[in-house]
């Protein structure tokens, strides 16, 4: 199994993919490796001592502080914050830990930039200060801004930083010893670069020491190897009793406990969590509650503009339950064909415009028509009118709900009774927020319907909704025709595609959302050159033709 595992990473790694993996089962560890690189230059591989980020994987950290608390009798779960702060505003004296740690306190998500300059009472009185989405304890809506209230309260608590007592009473009795934000001595460790498309962010430790828009939320760092020591730490009793341990994995909303997310699986029940960043960057972390099974996935570059370990996550637990997962095949060192060679712009046969730029050893095409995604992301779609269809219906949900009709949005929902009222509230809190800055809205349109990073078996539109002086891109995420998700997404998003080469005249690209394989085949002229692509796709081939 291990062997299969590695089979898919070492595959899909020349395609995009670039972190670190450990699975764990039945008490042994069947697979801790590094794919693809840490740096890009000079060139250094990630392996499995690479330091990573654990993204918002750093909430379980926060919430485990807490119960330690409780178990030591400093608080209690059902404590409010007038205990802890002072000069709380009226409306939310009564908020309690159990309501922050659930998503359940209405307060808004984050503070401010990750990175951006803020001081812990700052933070907590930014939290505090603004509008609340909703009465206390009504609804779920994830907060940033409520994890690091919670790390404010460990310190206030305790009488220690928050990274000095998650190392003194969690990380060290576990023989945790490079996860933190700055303590452990990474000296003579390597921490991987994060990379977003095209853009260099470097490390973390070169940027201003985390700010409390961070501190006890989001992009602690840690290694495959420390969060295997975490699963075995929260398996044994080690750090929290059986008490605490059944609070925290006890969900309060939907599936969310107190920083896990706990899921039915073939394994029984999973608690995990999974975390990214604008930076690249991104983490899942889950375990079995019933069994011995650890999953752990960094990834240190994204993927079409989106974290990338959640497709990674997804389909390593389809590989574990037997299921088939479509691996590329091997491809050449770029020799046989000179990616210049093909560059240029492309028309298919029904019009829709392809363009092919060189890349080293490979290719990258892209293209912003329907007709191309379902091209490259889709192949084996005979037509493109499910995804026209996606679109027809998105765009009118969003054109509609911009003049207060919310009806067509409404009847597209998969749950709607439960989900509406909350992502009616969303929608409209960012029009009215967009509009201080860009003026009127006047209408939507859809960008076009993707593959999903969240699971294979999803897609996303994409709508752009135009201001008088801007946009804004929201994502609809569909599963069965229906929506089950909406969020916000970058608005001229367009589809971009590797390709490296398999044979003297084919190219393989592979989609790692989709897991699906691309072929193309050139086209030559009786002079040898590339005059158009031959795609493998449905009942008969698409042919696109060169036209610079």
């Amino acid at each position: 199994l291990g062997q299969e595992i590695d089979g898919y990473l070492n595959g899909i790694t020349p395609f995009g993919f670039s972190g670190t993996v450990l699975i764990a089962r039945d008490g042994k560890v069947i697979l801790n490796k590094g794919y693809g690189l840490a740096i890009d230059s000079p060139a250094v591989r990630n392996t499995a001592s690479t330091i990573l980020s654990c993204g918002s994987v750093t909430k379980q950290f926060t919430a485990a502080a807490i119960m330690k608390l409780q178990m030591q009798g400093k608080l209690k779960t059902s404590d409010s914050l007038a205990l802890f702060f002072d000069d709380v505003p009226v409306d939310k004296r009564g908020i309690t830990l159990r309501q922050l740690l659930s998503h359940t306190a209405g307060l808004i998500d984050f503070t401010g930039e990750d990175y951006g300059p803020m001081e812990r009472d700052d933070a907590v009185r930014k939290a505090l200060g603004e509008p609340l989405r909703f009465l206390p304890g009504t609804d779920y809506a994830y907060s940033n801004a409520g994890y690091s209230v919670l790390a404010a309260v460990i310190e206030r608590v305790s009488g220690e930083g928050y990274e000095d007592f998650l190392y003194e009473n969690l990380f060290a009795p576990a023989g945790i010893t490079v996860t933190g934000y700055r303590r452990p001595n990474w000296e003579d460790r390597v921490v991987a670069h994060w990379y977003a498309g095209e853009r260099d962010f470097g490390t973390p430790l070169e940027k201003p020491y985390p700010s409390w828009n961070l501190v006890g939320n989001g992009d602690m760092l840690s290694t495959t190897a420390d969060m295997f020591r975490w699963h075995l730490a929260l398996a044994n009793g080690s750090i929290l009793d059986s008490a605490a341990m059944r609070e925290m994995y006890a969900p309060v909303v939907d599936d969310y406990g107190y920083g896990w997310r706990v899921v039915d699986s073939p394994w029984g029940r999973l608690a995990g969590h999974g975390g990214g960043s604008d930076f690249g960057s991104s983490c899942q972390f889950w375990r079995g509650l019933d069994s011995s099974l650890a999953i752990v996935v960094f990834c240190n570059r994204d993927y079409g503009s989106e974290a990338l370990a959640g497709i990674i996550w997804e389909n390593l637990r389809l590989i574990l339950t037997g299921a088939s997962v479509e691996v590329p095949p091997a491809v050449m060192n770029g020799a046989a064909i000179h990616p210049g060679s093909i560059a240029g712009n492309y028309r298919l046969d029904s019009g829709a415009e392809l363009a092919v730029a060189a890349a080293p050893g490979s290719v990258i095409m892209t293209g912003t028509d329907q007709r191309v995604i379902d091209l490259l992301c889709f192949p084996g779609i005979v037509s493109a009118d499910s995804h026209a269809v996606l679109n027809r219906l998105a765009a009118e949900a969003a054109n509609a709900a911009i003049k207060g009709n919310w009806e067509p949005l409404r009847s597209l929902l998969s749950d709607r009774e439960r989900r509406f009222l909350r992502i009616k509230a969303f929608v409209e809190a960012v029009l009215s927020s967009e509009s201080i800055d860009f003026g009127a809205v006047l209408s939507a349109r859809s960008v076009g319907t993707f593959p999903s990073n969240y699971r294979s078996a999803l897609v996303e539109t994409i709508v752009t909704v135009d201001f008088e002086r801007g946009s804004r891109g929201f994502r609809l995420i569909w599963e069965d025709n229906q929506v089950v998700g909406l969020g916000l997404a970058d608005g001229a998003r367009s589809i971009r595609l590797l390709f490296l080469p398999d044979a003297s005249d084919q190219l393989i690209g592979y989609h790692l959302a989709d897991g699906k394989v691309v072929r193309a085949r050139l086209s030559r002229g009786a002079d040898g050159r590339v005059e158009g692509l031959v795609f493998e796709s449905g009942i008969s081939p698409i042919r696109a033709t060169r036209v610079q």
